[in-house]
């Protein structure tokens, strides 16, 4: 793990890291919809079932990708939210 040493310190994250953050999630997103969109279509030739399943693989992609962006959010906040002190630094202090 020490290829990882960035992700163990706690530094202010930069513009670049923010960027990647919301690159990665709108590369999925639109990964999402599209691939729901060539599914849909390969399944509506395959079922003769003409705007069906492309609008289904569409919303169920779509509904993926908030699901997504919601728990990036939530891990972003889980991992940026301050922190207290433990114990034992609060006891280096005292002395």
């Amino acid at each position: 793990m020490t290829h990882l040493w960035w992700l163990m310190e706690k530094k202010p994250l930069s513009w670049i890291h923010y960027t990647a953050i919301g690159t990665g999630i709108s590369a999925t997103l639109a990964g999402l919809v599209v691939g729901g969109y060539f599914l849909g279509s390969f399944l509506d030739r395959r079922f003769d079932s003409d705007p069906l399943w492309t609008l289904l693989t569409i919303f169920v992609a779509l509904g993926l990708g908030v699901a997504y962006l919601g728990f990036m959010i939530w891990r972003f906040l889980k991992t940026n939210s301050p922190t207290k002190p433990s114990q034992t630094e609060s006891d280096d202090h005292e002395t």
